[in-house]
């Protein structure tokens, strides 16, 4: 064992060699516990290979998505080691991408179900192999076994001197249209980490109405999923990062999108940081740049509801100075912009290149409020 680690350490480094020593210890320390929650389905992971996804690199990543949330029609609590395990797995892949590095996460990966493929933002058709920043890594489960705990994409090689900004559809299947971000946000710079969910947040295999309180396939309203852990690992990595998450509400005559930080009273920067995406948000439409419209309301100084202050994700971010903006948009806007890759476009790229001088490293956000649940999405 010394010696193993003692090999992969001079390939590799010494922060690389932690992450994966960790993963391997957490592993086997760890064997009893998961069988007691019922996780002993681990070993048919591990010893059928079959069911490994082996990454394709001229695979068309928005395809494969469909894929995955076709393929998932059940939930399950991923529970605590899976959770670190794959914590684990993403510290390493962001800090290298290294082949030797990535097959070990898979092998280790592979027994609780998940893996990282290579795909591309779309395909190519030059014989030219696709330029490095149209590839990402897709975490994802392995079929056939399946639970609903949702698809990560991972631009490789990202470059985050100029900020990250996390796109995340938490609702793909009951905020029709949003799903449709995916592939505009793949070609939009500074868009490196896009996060959605496999399983509708209502009709999982299994729960019926009378449970929807549990939110098992919600991950705007669930704290042990994956899509929290991997949230929370993200930030850590990459701290100035911009959490975005899209949402749907049904239309209004009062505006086609409400803005808001998941705050109730949110600090005096964020507040300017907000009106600047209303502002850049409806030029677009006042320069008849695209055939949208983007009447923008902020929260809570225009609107009162669709708030986003229940939210799992802001509730965990804001308070430890996280960047959290949750984006509700119209029926009418999500159906306009499924039909025009423009739209949704200029939306992403509102909020993604909006200036963000106002807001201080590691500011605290003022959450001294209860929460309504007027705010709730």
């Amino acid at each position: 064992m010394n010696k193993r680690i003692e090999s992969i350490g001079t390939r590799c480094g010494l922060r690389k060699t932690i992450a994966i020593v960790t993963m391997v210890v957490i592993s086997q320390s760890s064997l009893a516990e998961e069988q007691n929650n019922g996780f002993s389905s681990r070993t048919k992971f591990a010893q059928n290979k079959k069911f490994l996804v082996e990454p394709h690199e001229d695979a068309e990543c928005y395809p494969m998505l469909r894929n995955l949330r076709r393929a998932s029609n059940r939930v399950q609590s991923p529970g605590r080691i899976r959770l670190r395990q794959t914590q684990l797995a993403l510290q390493a892949i962001w800090r290298t991408e290294n082949p030797r590095v990535v097959d070990g996460v898979n092998q280790k990966l592979a027994e609780y179900g998940l893996t990282f493929s290579k795909c591309t933002s779309e395909i190519t058709t030059s014989k030219q192999s696709p330029r490095a920043s149209d590839q990402w890594w897709l975490l994802h489960e392995i079929e056939p076994m399946s639970f609903g705990y949702g698809a990560t994409l991972i631009r490789a090689g990202a470059n985050l001197k100029h900020g990250n900004t996390v796109v995340q559809i938490p609702h793909s299947y009951y905020d029709k249209g949003t799903l449709a971000f995916v592939r505009e946000a793949m070609r939009i710079p500074g868009i490196n980490v896009i996060m959605v969910n496999t399983v509708h947040r209502y009709r999982a295999k299994g729960v019926s109405d009378q449970d929807r309180d549990v939110h098992l396939a919600d991950f705007a309203h669930q704290d042990a999923s994956l899509y929290q852990a991997l949230t929370q690992t993200i930030a850590r990595l990459a701290p100035q990062s911009r959490f975005v998450q899209m949402h749907g509400y049904k239309n209004t005559k009062s505006a086609e999108l409400i803005l808001s930080a998941g705050l109730r009273h949110p600090e005096p920067s964020l507040r300017a940081l907000l009106r600047r995406l209303k502002a850049k948000l409806e030029s677009f439409a006042n320069a008849k740049l695209s055939p949208c419209t983007f009447k923008t309301l902020l929260y809570p100084s225009q609107s009162r509801r669709l708030g986003g202050t229940q939210n799992t994700q802001a509730r965990w971010l804001n308070p430890r100075g996280y960047r959290f903006l949750h984006v509700e948009m119209s029926s009418a806007l999500r159906e306009q912009s499924t039909a025009s890759p423009g739209c949704r476009r200029k939306i992403l790229e509102a909020l993604v290149d909006a200036p963000t001088e106002g807001l201080k490293e590691g500011e605290r956000l003022n959450t001294q409020s209860t929460e309504s649940s007027a705010g709730r999405h």
